[in-house]
């Protein structure tokens, strides 16, 4: 499991992308703690946990789609005020 690079990372920040990329396609399984938006958007499947469960799978889309907690999530998380 990975964390993210936050956006002031600069070069951290593309290889750490590359690395994951790298694994993804050896066929690994990659867990990413995204903090960016670009990410989830690129992420394979999305896990949406809430209080110690698993409340939902699947993709961006469809996660915005079908789950209010996700859309909530991303409307905090990305939302600039």
């Amino acid at each position: 499991m990975a964390e993210e690079p936050g956006p002031s990372q600069g070069p951290i920040e593309s290889e750490s992308t590359h690395a994951l990329e790298q694994l993804k396609q050896e066929g690994g399984i990659v867990v990413v703690l995204a903090s960016r938006l670009s990410t989830l958007r690129a992420a394979d499947q999305i896990v949406v946990l809430h209080d110690n469960r698993i409340q939902d799978i699947g993709v961006h889309d469809e996660l915005l789609e079908r789950s209010e907690l996700y859309r909530h999530l991303n409307y905090v998380r990305f939302t600039q005020f």
